[in-house]
């Protein structure tokens, strides 16, 4: 006789309690009338087993399936389930856990969006593969609730889609990575404006939305921290290798890009202005050498080495040819994604963070009725110039 024995030991004790006996096999959970789990856990591969009694199950804590290299046997089992409708038999909460949208097949999101009598919890680790139609069906099912990182409000997450999917829209088919990396790059420098803010360690709010992809990536308002983490996560969703540095004293982050099999240091909050105003970056693709000699050192555990810089001649090609074609598309500068490409009609459902009183939204209104003053000034300066170059003209021809 084949003696059952669950990974869970909370699985195995329950068991011997019900069935009396220190071992029991598969005839032996069979014979039971009824199985009430309670909040005890089922992982996937205790899920086999179970689902073999072909009885009802009922347990509160729900059933776990890890979607990744590191747990292959859940991507099997959870095949199995969604084809033989097996998790029928189960009553209790379903969490799926994957790495990005691109895991999710298919055949899972429709028997996801069949399941009406249980609440389904399904976490990403990143955007990457994240479509709105995908987000929308998601959304619109009461049961199912999804979180992308640490984001757990469906609203932004379909926001953060949004804009992912913009930027993939500028994009074209055929363009080579050097070229998605140059266009990424350049977009994003054009969608942020550096708020000074978020280094205040007094405003909680203002410092933790400066820091994150939402901050960013929707409203344009970040710090370094921001600029770093947002790079990466679309630099991911477009399936380009990224990770992210940091050094303490004095505090800053930045990134290395993986480009064609080879890896280059870049800082694009270092590199904003540089861009915005239409110049070659400085800090964009460099070499271990080039790149530390005007820049804090890394003291983030995974570094790569970057070998090489990458040609500057093919940089600011691109970048040129880049700057020609999106001529007129970029209407506002530091607004984020959605203004950025001319999307007035985008609304965005984070919008609580901008209310009237806001002493960002003030500190803004001076700084912009400071610029006009300035615009004003130097544009009186140039018409004296003008004027009195005429006068001395005049009087030459007198």
């Amino acid at each position: 006789m084949e003696y059952i024995r669950f990974e869970n030991e909370e699985l195995n004790q329950y068991f011997k309690e019900r069935t009396q006996k220190d071992k029991f096999a598969l005839e032996d959970l069979k014979s039971l009338d009824n199985i009430e789990l309670g909040y005890i856990n089922i992982e996937s591969n205790d899920l086999r087993a179970l689902l073999q009694l072909n009885k009802k199950i009922k347990t509160e804590f729900g059933i776990s399936f890890h979607i990744n290299s590191i747990f292959p046997s859940d991507s099997e089992i959870l095949e199995e389930c969604t084809s033989n409708k097996s998790l029928n038999n189960i009553e209790g909460d379903i969490w799926i856990q994957y790495n990005s949208f691109e895991d999710m097949t298919e055949e899972h999101l429709e028997y996801l969006l069949s399941r009406n009598n249980q609440n389904i919890q399904v976490d990403f680790s990143s955007y990457k593969g994240a479509k709105t139609d995908i987000v929308k069906k998601l959304k619109d099912k009461g049961n199912i609730k999804i979180g992308v990182g640490r984001y757990n409000d469906v609203d932004t997450i379909l926001d953060m889609t949004k804009a992912m999917n913009e930027i993939e829209n500028i994009i074209p088919e055929n363009a080579s990575e050097i070229e998605k990396f140059l266009i990424i790059y350049r977009t994003l420098s054009m969608a942020i404006k550096y708020d000074k803010s978020g280094n205040s360690v007094k405003n909680k709010k203002d410092n933790e939305f400066t820091r994150s992809s939402e901050g960013v990536l929707l409203y344009g308002r970040g710090v370094c921290v921001g600029y770093a983490k947002t790079l990466k996560e679309v630099l991911n969703y477009f399936h380009i290798d990224a990770n992210f540095q940091s050094c303490d004293d004095p505090p800053h982050e930045w990134n290395q890009v993986k480009i064609d099999g080879q890896w280059y240091n870049v800082d694009l909050t270092w590199d904003d202005d540089f861009l915005k105003k239409g110049f070659m970056p400085i800090y964009c693709l460099l070499n271990d050498e080039d790149f530390y000699k005007n820049h804090p050192i890394s003291t983030g555990i995974y570094q790569e080495k970057c070998l090489e810089s990458y040609p500057r001649g093919i940089i600011k090609e691109i970048l040129q040819q880049q700057i020609q074609m999106q001529k007129g598309i970029y209407k506002t500068k530091g607004k984020g994604i959605p203004k950025l490409i001319g999307k007035e009609q985008y609304k965005c459902n984070a919008l609580g963070r901008r209310v009237e009183k806001s002493r960002i939204l003030a500190m803004m209104r001076t700084i912009i009725a400071e610029n006009k003053r300035d615009t004003e000034e130097r544009t009186a300066i140039k018409e004296n110039k003008v004027r009195n170059l005429f006068i001395r003209n005049d009087d030459l021809y007198r």
